[in-house]
């Protein structure tokens, strides 16, 4: 759900190339009680895929009962965030990814909440390590597997393509690269 709806944002940047496909999917794998993910209940799975889902939906989404899939999605959030501290581990990336999702939902009106963020000081470091480097080599870095939370700090001659054409072998990092750079190899990626 999570890489879904990422390519479901990319039918903004990219018309009639397909990506409209994963509004649809959006659209029909809505959970019942409003959330997304994957069938096996892991709450990070489920609250990060349900940002990525709402706010995909706010900004492609034309269908009239978009809005009430929204809502349902924004109420599931305020459940599911209290729920975080009962898995083992969080998904890969989440606590920037959380944090930017939640602050681009924020910034499409929606009503989402912020999610507590485990190891966020080490993430800090890290993170601010790699941007603060004149030329940055993503392909050095485990972040770059989480790139669309970090696109914003990216330069035009930063190294991110991997030799197949993706961004860290992620659709989703790679989804968030194409919003930004028109690259006709990444975009082979994903069809």
């Amino acid at each position: 759900a999570y890489d879904t709806a990422w390519g479901a944002r990319l039918s903004a940047y990219y018309p009639a190339e397909g990506f409209d496909a994963a509004i649809e999917w959006l659209r029909r794998s809505q959970n019942e009680d409003g959330s997304w993910g994957g069938a096996l209940t892991h709450y990070h799975d489920r609250f990060i895929s349900t940002l990525a889902a709402i706010v995909a939906l706010k900004e492609v989404g034309r269908h009239p009962r978009d809005k009430r899939r929204i809502q349902r999605g924004e109420n599931a959030l305020w459940k599911l965030v209290g729920k975080l501290g009962r898995d083992d581990s969080d998904t890969v990336g989440f606590p920037i990814l959380a944090a930017s999702l939640a602050s681009e939902a924020a910034s499409l009106g929606l009503d989402v909440p912020h999610a507590p963020i485990r190891y966020a000081a080490a993430y800090k470091r890290k993170v601010e390590s790699l941007l603060l480097q004149p030329r940055r080599n993503w392909l050095d870095t485990t972040l770059a597997f989480s790139f669309e939370a970090l696109r914003s700090g990216a330069a035009n001659d930063d190294a991110l393509l991997e030799t197949n054409d993706s961004v860290s072998v992620s659709p989703s990092a790679t989804a968030a690269y194409l919003m930004s750079q028109q690259d006709e190899r990444a975009l082979n990626y994903l069809r």
